[in-house]
């Protein structure tokens, strides 16, 4: 394999790596207008001219090696997604980062039916985050209303398990504080953050339910490099501790 051709095929890898981030985190446009750009749609079109394996499926079998990434180098893993599925997670997305929960949770179970059906212990968990942000966006607006809903939707979780028992207290807390949003104990379940990481949780949620990777490529081999790096400067330690 020539220079050229290698240099080719690891940038194809670069781009499909991109667009699936892409995809996943639910950047219709941007995706759409990348794929277009790199003609990442045609990555496997060349192989019917050419009686070799051309040099993009040699390097998405390497890729697959360390990814886990359907074998077929094209968008056929997400293109049966990423159309009204994406643009479903997308709205869902949106929906609980700008506060609005209760649209939310109605949008999921119209789009992905059972998807929080409380059925399994992921969708139970799930359940019991979307309620909990639910429970702190009343919180920012009437404090009498949280308490209502808290009641009538929270109590039923606090007898599940100490994962929410420990969650449920820490977020039922904020009905005590006066002025919850300035109070520095409690003041970040009340912040944008908060807003987007249960978003992002919501959205990879959604993704393992309809049996599609919860986690990046890209995000799989930082975790994987990470690791790697913890393992190497442990052994450096080690060696230096043997070290006179």
């Amino acid at each position: 394999m020539s220079e050229l051709e290698k240099e080719t095929g690891d940038i194809s890898v670069l781009h499909w790596l991109i667009y699936e981030h892409l995809v996943h985190n639910c950047y219709s446009e941007t995706a759409n207008s990348f794929s277009s750009s790199t003609q990442i749609s045609n990555i496997n079109n060349n192989s019917s001219t050419n009686s070799n394996e051309d040099v993009e499926m040699k390097d998405a079998k390497r890729l697959d090696t360390t990814i886990n990434r359907p074998s077929s180098f094209n968008q056929a893993s997400i293109a049966s997604e990423d159309s009204k599925s994406l643009e479903d997670r997308k709205v869902i997305y949106h929906l609980v980062n700008s506060g609005n929960i209760k649209d939310a949770i109605e949008y999921c179970n119209s789009a992905f039916p059972n998807s929080l059906s409380g059925t399994t212990p992921e969708s139970l968990y799930m359940c019991f985050l979307l309620h909990c942000q639910q429970f702190i966006e009343y919180i920012r607006i009437d404090s009498n209303e949280a308490f209502t809903f808290a009641q009538e939707e929270l109590g039923r979780f606090a007898y599940m398990g100490e994962k929410f028992k420990s969650h449920l207290q820490d977020v039922i807390s904020l009905i005590a504080y006066p002025d919850p949003k300035n109070s520095p104990q409690v003041s970040t379940f009340l912040s944008s953050v908060k807003r987007e990481e249960l978003a992002n949780e919501l959205n990879s949620y959604i993704l393992a339910f309809q049996k599609l990777p919860s986690q990046t490529s890209i995000e799989r081999i930082v975790r994987h490099l990470t690791v790697l790096q913890e393992q190497l400067e442990a052994e450096s330690n080690k060696d230096k501790k043997i070290l006179p």
